[in-house]
């Protein structure tokens, strides 16, 4: 009894902790404006000059509503699933994400909240802490180390950007668990029963309909099992193998789009492109700091040394401690799938950004638990002194990767920047969007602000005149440049609009993932 409320208390403090880190979340990454715009948006996909002009009562002028109606559900559309389903076809992601998002958005129709996404997260996470805790249980023996992997996981900076971020990110966390559990459910006791195939074939399907990044973990994982049953037992190895490939099949019967996506999406070949020729080493460039600040607090290479040489010292003076007892096949086998499906990951991606491999951080959480647990036998203390030990140790480098690292996508900046543009709440926006891609997304809920906007492209700018007479109000206007202007950039493009709109001056309102400027 005693151990289940401990247990509950950890889970608790942990939502806590969760709740008040999203409490401090203030604006969106762009990718979480396509999160709520993909599950919701019943006509059209992505914002830009296109749809404007599809959706426009006026010369391709738009009001707010083509920006609030673009993250919202109108309570006509609440939970009809046509718009994820549709809008993921036309992006490169399967869909089972935004169908949980438009649910949980379908409960709050004709309204727009961080704490939508923020709750279907948490909603995840509790299921993920009950998953990594037994998980954990197995390969550790121990409960305190399980809770003391979940509280490592979940409270240090990587684990909370998990939480925090609204993308399909912590699904996928949850997906390789299962399937991972799955793997010690059927192969601790040799249970090779139908129940356990059929839930091994779920497994697959909830991970290959929430990231294509399922596919290599599952890949890596499966192809060491068949080598194993292969040898072991064949009659195991058809219903595994039909298990995974029924899951597969399925899949690609419900979203079809999966093969255009990997292998005929612009996503799919620039993995395949890099994966073949990249030779940047964007592992020690970007994601081996990012690792180290956001698991280790700054320390892995202090963990990593400290543990080798308590192997060493184990190893030279013979002690009863046996690493080995402390690794499991099972264990070697999450360990090879992780790094190898990371590798690929981490090279395939035509961005470094930590979200890719926010999935494989329990790993990490269970490695170290470990690392540090073996470290913390070698103190001649007693049983509940070592456990103390651990537990600060433990505690006191999830604290320090907070510390170090933060907490991805919490721009805490953006109240003073939203205070700015409140400045001129009311006028009309023109909006420039580049041949290429043009951020429209992040910090979106600014675009709130503006009465009528329109979607322009440098080939207008002599005619922004004649665009503006179109507008139905005669508000001031305010320009929007692209972040990644230059100042030069910037001035002759002011400039050649300011000639263009009869305007004489241009003064800066804010700077935040794009420059706006209120002419006068």
């Amino acid at each position: 009894m005693k151990k289940k409320t401990f247990y509950l208390t950890l889970i608790i403090l942990q939502l806590v902790l969760a709740v008040y880190t999203g409490s401090q979340k203030k604006s969106f990454f762009g990718d979480e404006i396509f999160s709520y715009g993909l599950a919701n948006s019943e006509n059209y996909s992505f914002l830009g000059k296109q749809s404007a002009t599809q959706v426009s009562h006026n010369h391709g002028w738009v009001d707010q509503s083509y920006f609030k109606d673009y993250v919202t559900v109108q309570k006509k559309d609440a939970f009809t699933y046509d718009a994820p389903y549709r809008n993921q076809v036309n992006d490169v992601h399967p869909p089972l994400y935004y169908v949980l998002l438009h649910t949980i958005c379908s409960l709050f129709p004709n309204s727009f909240s961080k704490w939508y996404g923020l709750g279907l997260n948490i909603g995840i996470l509790i299921i993920i802490d009950l998953l990594l805790y037994h998980i954990a249980k197995y390969f550790l023996k121990s409960e305190l180390k399980s809770l003391l992997t979940v509280a490592l996981w979940s409270c240090s900076a990587a684990g909370l950007s998990d939480i925090i971020l609204i993308r399909m990110y912590l699904l996928l966390t949850l997906a390789y668990l299962v399937f991972l559990q799955m793997h010690i459910k059927i192969f601790k006791d040799h249970s090779y029963t139908v129940k356990n195939f059929l839930l091994l074939f779920f497994s697959v399907m909830l991970g290959g309909l929430t990231h294509y990044y399922f596919y290599p973990f599952a890949f890596f994982m499966a192809a060491s099992v068949c080598v194993y049953l292969l040898v072991k037992n064949r009659g195991a190895l058809l219903a595994y193998m039909t298990s995974l490939l029924a899951g597969f099949a399925c899949n690609l019967m419900i979203f079809p789009a999966t093969l255009t996506h990997v292998f005929g999406g612009y996503r799919g070949t620039q993995v395949v492109t890099n994966l073949q020729g990249r030779t940047e080493n964007v592992f020690t460039k970007y994601y081996l700091g990012w690792i180290n600040n956001s698991m280790f607090g700054g320390l892995m290479l202090y963990v990593f040394a400290i543990f080798f040489i308590v192997c060493l010292v184990i190893y030279l003076r013979q002690k009863d401690i046996k690493v080995k007892d402390h690794i499991s096949p099972l264990f070697t086998l999450y360990s090879f799938t992780t790094i190898m499906s990371g590798i690929v990951i981490i090279k395939g991606s035509q961005m470094a950004q930590p979200r890719y491999i926010y999935a494989l951080y329990p790993w990490l959480a269970l490695l170290i638990v470990g690392m540090l647990s073996l470290i913390v036998q070698m103190f001649k203390v007693n049983t509940h002194t070592k456990g103390f030990i651990l537990s600060v140790l433990t505690l006191f480098i999830a604290g320090l990767s907070i510390y170090q690292y933060n907490v991805d996508c919490l721009y805490s900046d953006y109240p003073a920047i939203e205070a700015k543009a409140k400045r001129v709440k009311g006028a009309d926006c023109l909006i420039y969007q580049n041949p290429g891609w043009t951020d429209f997304y992040t910090a979106m809920p600014l675009k709130f602000n503006y009465d009528e906007s329109y979607f322009f492209t440098s080939q207008e700018i002599p005619s922004l005149s004649k665009i503006l007479a179109k507008r139905q109000s005669k508000d001031q206007i305010v320009v929007l440049l692209p972040d990644s202007f230059t100042k030069s950039q910037v001035k002759q493009t002011m400039k050649v609009i300011c000639q263009s709109t009869h305007k004489k001056h241009y003064q800066a309102v804010y700077s935040y993932y794009s420059q706006a400027f209120l002419l006068s």
